[in-house]
């Protein structure tokens, strides 16, 4: 099939995006990507990378993509599976024996938890549909959440590999493994779980057999570049303003982590991350490459919560900066099985995810193309980007 945008429509789009977001200083920037099966189809870029010096963006900058890291992690834990080195339902316990007893949170404060044994082991599965039990400490909302905050436990790369796990493991889980949802660091284990099957660091192992496969030269956890490519980072402020959060010269992404972060810790281009969704849109292989075997691409994108049950239905605490309705979670990325509940046009079987700072993309086998958006706006959740472009991209379809 043969794809098809009105660009007349699409420019639209991006005059829309220029007048509500850049020209009235709400993003800082952005890059949008369009590409079907084999090319780029559309690309646009506008704003500034850097506000203070007037540095104009381009689609050769490279954006900290944060949590859009993790379907890349996934996608190399499934190449393990095809290989037979690790089951879905394999323990966690079995690599790492710090979560052979875990406890679940009953009750009571942060410095007092009542806690009781699980029911069940935290598995390979639960990791890559964030149905363990584990969480992120950001929010501050709960109990656990608080404990993560105290022991820094969001941040893998601020220490050592089996010190992060054994501080992680003496947290109680939110809940007992595969009976909710709650996004976390999950992924970051997962990386782990690499390292330990494969006895390779993990920036190692996707580099050979996932990044440098499909010619992403410019994807990676610490960024060599020009500073004049790097993209700073800002944050929202009320009054609708921008607040420098992160620039080059003291970034920690200019700097070698101590743990490569499997949930959040990749810097890549719109240009490298089309490459690495096109090859998720051809089911797997790009160019002649392939990366995982088309099975279990698409059964990477499938509904993997209980009960084919929405994100929202089953999460406990806050989820991201969607609302996801109708909308479930495969292994790595969210999937949208019931357009009609999610309140924006799409199409059932769409999959996709996004970053902290305002990153975003989908992919959409019904129709054939994917979307790739780039920002560097913290939290993403401030502005309703997304639905924006949903709504006129789909518009836009002849």
């Amino acid at each position: 099939m043969q794809v098809k945008f009105d660009h007349q429509k699409l420019n639209a789009l991006c005059k829309h995006l220029d007048t509500h977001y850049i020209d009235a200083q709400r993003l800082p920037n952005y890059t949008l990507s369009i590409t079907d099966r084999h090319e780029s189809l559309f690309s646009h870029v506008s704003g500034y990378a850097d506000i203070a010096s007037k540095t104009k963006a381009t689609m050769h900058h490279s954006y900290r993509i944060y949590s859009m890291t993790k379907p890349i992690t996934s996608v190399a834990i499934m190449q393990l599976y095809e290989r037979g080195l690790i089951r879905l339902t394999d323990p966690l316990s079995h690599f790492f024996p710090e979560f052979q007893d875990m406890s679940v949170y009953l009750g009571g404060p942060s410095s007092a938890m009542q806690t009781e044994p699980a029911r069940h082991p935290i598995t390979i599965k639960h990791l890559l549909t964030h149905t363990s039990g584990l969480t992120y400490g950001f929010n501050q909302t709960h109990p656990v959440e608080l404990f993560y905050h105290t022991h820094n436990l969001d941040y893998v790369q601020h220490f050592q590999r089996d010190q992060w796990i054994s501080d992680l493991a003496r947290a109680p889980l939110l809940f007992n493994p595969g009976e909710k949802f709650s996004y976390g660091v999950s992924t970051d284990v997962l990386a782990f779980v690499i390292e330990k099957i494969t006895d390779m660091p993990f920036d190692q192992y996707i580099q050979k057999h996932i990044l440098s496969p499909l010619g992403m030269t410019h994807t990676t956890f610490k960024y060599d570049g020009s500073p004049d490519l790097f993209t700073s980072c800002y944050e929202y402020t009320k009054g609708d303003s921008l607040r420098l959060q992160d620039a080059y010269n003291d970034s920690t992404f200019s700097r070698t982590p101590r743990s490569f972060s499997g949930g959040g810790g990749l810097i890549s281009t719109s240009g490298d991350y089309q490459l690495f969704v096109r090859m998720l849109l051809n089911d797997g292989s790009l160019n002649g490459t392939k990366i995982l075997g088309s099975r279990t691409a698409r059964y990477m994108r499938r509904n993997h919560l209980p009960n084919n049950l929405s994100i929202p239905e089953l999460t406990t605490g806050s989820h991201s900066e969607d609302s996801y309705l109708g909308t479930g979670y495969g292994l790595g990325f969210s999937c949208r099985f019931d357009t009609t509940a999610s309140g924006v046009i799409g199409s059932e079987g769409e999959f996709g995810w996004g970053g902290l700072a305002s990153t975003a993309f989908w992919v959409d086998p019904v129709e054939e193309f994917a979307v790739v958006f780039m920002s560097q706006l913290i939290p993403a959740s401030i502005y309703e980007v997304r639905s924006d472009l949903r709504q006129m991209i789909y518009a836009a379809l002849n």
